[in-house]
C-alpha cells in the first residue's frame, strides 16, 4: 500500500503529543522548550506501527494561536488528520480552526480522537461527541469515526490503533506527480555529514546520488544520505518522512520553506493564479488586493489577493479566480493547496488551490484566461492538457513544457495528446516540436480577420498587413510560430488571400478613388523616367496632393512591390529593380563575383544607387558579402 502521513491536529493541551506517545512510543516534543513549557511549539514526528503490518508517519502539530503557521507547514503532506478533542473542555477556539485549515487543504480522511475521558463522565461524553457532530456538518470530515481514549492510562488506546489500521488498510491515494519533491521543514547541520533536511515526500522518489534542485535558490545539490522514520534507508518516495543529508549546500542557506525537487520541474514566482474559497466564518467580506498571509506547504509570505472575476467583495461561503501577488518569490506548482490569514488580527479566512504558476501580472476580466483556469481545475487529464494547448501564450509548449506544467509523465501527456485527434496541431520552431489546439488557431484566425477588417475600413487605399504588422497588432503572436499556420488556414479555408507580402480578407482588393489613380500612375512613371535618377521617397509622396492620399498610394505600390524601397533614400521601379538583379546575376555567374564599382558601371549609375543594391541584395539573400566583394549566397 501507498506510504501514509497522518497528522494531528486539536486545540492547545488537548492532549495531542500525549496521544502521540502513547501510540507510537516516540515523545514529539523535541524541543527543549516544549518540554520545559509542556506545549508543542514547532512540528514533531514518530513512527507508527499498525495492526496487519500498516505503518505510518505521525506529524504532531502545534495547537496554540501563536504557532498555527506551524500547524500549517506540518499539514503539507498529511494524507489522514487525527481531531484531538479533550474530554473536560470540548470544542474549542483553535479545534474550529484547525478543522478550517484541514477543510481548506482538502483532508478527506481522518478520525476524531476524544481525549482525557477518564477526567469526565459518560452523560459529559456524549454531548461532546454531540458538538463534534456539529462540528463536522458539511465538512469534508463529517461522518467520520469518534474515539475515546485516556492517552495516560491507555484506555481505549489498543482500540484506535485498531481502528487506524481498519481505515489506513483501505486508504487510496493518487499518486500523480512524476517527479520527486519535498517541502522543507527543518534544517540542520550534522558533525561529520553537513546539510541535513527534513520533510514530507510529497512527489515522486529519491535515491542514493540523486542530482536534485534547491528552490528557490536553483542549486543543486546530491543526495549522499537518506533516512526514513530514523532509520538508513537507500531510497525516499512519496507519503514518507524523510531526512536528505545533501551536499553542494550547507545548512544555513536551507530554511523552512525551501524545496528539494528533481531538476527543472519548478519554479519560484511571485504570481499564483487560483481557486479562492472564503470560509462561512469570516466576519467581513474580502475586498479587492487585500494583503494577507499567505501558506502554501511550508512557507509563509505576504501577498495581495485580486479577484480576476468579480468587482463586488467576496462574501462568506463564496468562490473566485484570484491571482497572489506576492512580495517575494514561492516555489509552488499547479494543484498545491493553499489558506490566506488576515494581517491581523492573525485568524484564518480562506485558501483553496493554486491553478497557474505565472512569471507576470494577470488583467482582470480576462475570459480566456478564466475559462483556462476553469478547465485546468476539472481534473480530467485530457480537459487539463487541451487547456494547456488554448491559453493564449507567447509559444505554444512542447511535451516537455507540458508535463512539468502539468506534473504528469510524458508518457500520459502524449496519450492525451493522442486522445483529442484532429484537435492536436504540431507545429515546428527549428528542429522543436510544439502543441497547440485547433481552437486556439481559430481563435488566433477570428483575430487576424478582426484586426484586417479594421485595417480595411481604415485604409482603403491598402493591400492589406504583412506578417510583422500583425504581430504589431496581436502580441502574443510576436515569437510563436503559430502564426503562419493560422495564415495559411485561413487561405485554405477561404478567409484570407495573400498577395506579394500582404495578408488581406479574402476578395478584397485596394480601392483607389480617381485622384489616387492618378498619384499612383504620375509616382510610377517618375520611377522610370530616369530610373537610376528617382526622387527620395519623402520627396516623392510631397510632390503629390492631398498629402494623406499620396502617403497611402506611396505604401500601396511598396506593398504590391510595384516599387522597391532599397534604402531609405533610394526608391526603384520594379522594371528597374529586376534588371538590377538580373545584371547582378549574369556578372557573378561569368566572373565569381561583383564590387560595387562593378555594378555602378554595368548599371551607368552612381555609387549612391550600386552600394545600397548590393546590400540589399545580401539582405534578401541573393549575395553575400566577402571582403569588398559579392558572391552568390550559397
Amino acid at each position: 500500500m501507498a506510504h501514509l502521513i497522518i497528522g494531528t491536529a486539536g486545540h492547545i493541551d488537548h492532549g495531542k503529543s500525549t496521544l502521540v506517545k502513547a501510540l507510537t512510543g516516540t515523545d514529539p516534543d523535541r524541543l527543549p522548550a516544549e518540554k520545559e513549557r509542556g506545549m508543542t511549539i514547532d512540528l514533531g514526528y514518530a513512527h507508527l506501527k499498525l495492526p496487519g503490518g500498516i505503518e505510518a508517519g505521525v506529524i504532531d502539530v502545534p495547537g496554540h494561536e501563536r504557532f498555527i503557521k506551524n500547524m500549517l507547514a506540518g499539514a503539507t503532506g498529511v494524507d489522514f488528520a487525527l481531531l484531538v478533542i479533550a474530554a473536560d473542555d470540548g470544542v474549542m477556539l483553535q479545534t474550529k480552526e484547525h478543522m478550517q485549515i484541514l477543510q481548506l487543504l482538502d483532508i478527506r480522511r481522518g478520525l476524531v480522537v476524544v481525549t482525557k475521558k477518564d477526567m469526565v463522565d459518560e452523560e459529559t461524553l456524549e454531548m461532546v461527541d454531540e458538538e463534534i457532530k456539529e462540528l463536522l456538518i458539511g465538512k469534508k470530515l463529517e461522518g467520520s469515526g469518534i474515539c475515546h481514549v485516556s492517552s495516560i492510562s491507555g484506555d481505549g488506546i489498543e482500540e484506535l490503533r485498531q481502528k487506524l489500521a481498519d481505515e489506513l488498510k483501505t486508504f487510496t491515494k493518487e499518486n500523480r506527480r512524476a517527479y520527486f519533491r519535498m517541502p522543507v521543514d527543518r534544517s540542520f547541520s550534522k558533525e561529520g555529514f553537513g546539510c541535513v533536511v527534513t520533510g514530507t515526500v510529497t512527489g515522486g522518489k529519491a535515491k542514493l546520488g540523486d542530482e536534485l534542485e534547491l528552490l528557490p535558490q536553483q542549486e543543486q545539490v546530491k543526495v549522499r544520505g537518506i533516512q526514513v522514520h530514523g532509520l538508513a534507508a537507500e531510497e525516499a518516495e512519496e507519503g514518507q518522512r524523510a531526512a536528505l543529508n545533501l551536499s553542494g549546500v550547507k545548512s544555513g542557506e536551507v530554511a523552512r520553506g525551501c524545496q528539494i525537487v528533481s531538476p527543472g520541474r519548478l519554479q519560484s514566482s511571485k504570481y499564483l493564479s487560483a481557486e479562492l474559497y472564503l470560509i462561512d466564518e469570516v466576519r467581513q467580506p474580502l475586498k479587492n488586493f487585500t494583503k494577507v498571509k499567505l501558506h502554501l506547504g511550508t512557507v509563509e509570505a505576504v501577498a495581495r489577493v485580486v479577484f480576476l472575476d468579480r468587482t463586488a467583495r467576496l462574501g462568506p461561503s463564496e468562490t473566485a479566480f484570484v491571482q497572489l501577488r506576492l512580495e517575494e518569490p514561492v516555489v509552488a506548482d499547479r494543484e498545491d493547496r493553499y489558506v490566506i490569514r488576515m494581517m491581523s488580527p492573525q485568524r484564518t479566512i480562506g485558501g483553496g488551490r493554486i491553478l497557474h504558476v505565472g512569471d507576470r501580472k494577470v488583467s482582470r476580466f480576462q475570459t480566456a484566461f478564466i475559462h483556462y483556469l476553469k478547465s485546468v481545475g476539472s481534473g480530467d487529464p485530457k480537459t487539463q492538457v487541451e487547456a494547456e494547448l488554448i491559453r493564449p501564450r507567447d509559444l505554444p509548449p512542447t511535451l516537455e513544457e507540458l508535463s512539468k506544467t502539468l506534473g504528469y509523465s510524458e508518457t500520459q501527456v502524449t496519450e492525451c495528446l493522442e486522445a483529442m485527434g484532429s484537435d492536436c496541431l504540431t507545429v515546428h520552431e527549428g528542429r522543436t516540436e510544439r502543441f497547440v489546439h485547433r481552437k486556439a488557431m481559430e481563435d488566433l484566425l477570428d483575430q487576424i480577420v478582426k484586426e484586417l477588417e479594421i485595417f480595411h475600413s481604415k485604409q482603403p487605399i491598402l493591400l492589406g498587413l504583412t506578417h510583422n504588422d500583425i504581430k504589431r497588432r496581436i502580441p502574443e503572436t510576436k515569437d510563436s510560430p503559430i502564426l503562419g499556420l493560422t495564415v495559411q488556414e485561413g487561405i485554405t479555408h477561404g478567409r484570407l488571400e495573400r498577395t506579394e507580402r500582404c495578408v488581406h480578407l479574402a476578395g478584397r482588393f485596394p480601392r483607389l478613388s480617381s485622384s489616387a489613380e492618378k498619384i499612383s500612375k504620375g509616382m510610377l512613371e517618375q520611377a522610370l523616367a530616369k530610373p537610376f535618377e528617382t526622387p527620395r521617397p519623402r520627396d516623392l509622396i510631397d510632390y503629390y496632393k492631398p498629402p494623406q492620399e499620396s502617403e497611402a498610394v506611396f505604401e500601396l505600390l511598396l506593398q504590391s512591390n510595384q516599387i522597391i524601397k532599397v534604402s531609405n533614400d533610394v526608391i526603384l521601379h520594379r522594371d528597374t529593380f529586376e534588371h538590377a538583379k538580373e545584371v547582378v546575376g549574369k556578372r557573378i555567374e561569368e566572373t565569381g563575383e561583383i564590387t560595387v564599382a562593378d555594378l555602378r558601371d554595368l548599371l551607368g549609375t552612381s555609387r549612391k544607387y550600386s552600394l545600397p543594391l548590393l546590400e540589399y541584395f545580401d539582405t534578401i539573400g541573393l549575395t553575400q558579402r566577402v571582403g569588398d566583394k559579392r558572391v552568390l549566397k550559397k
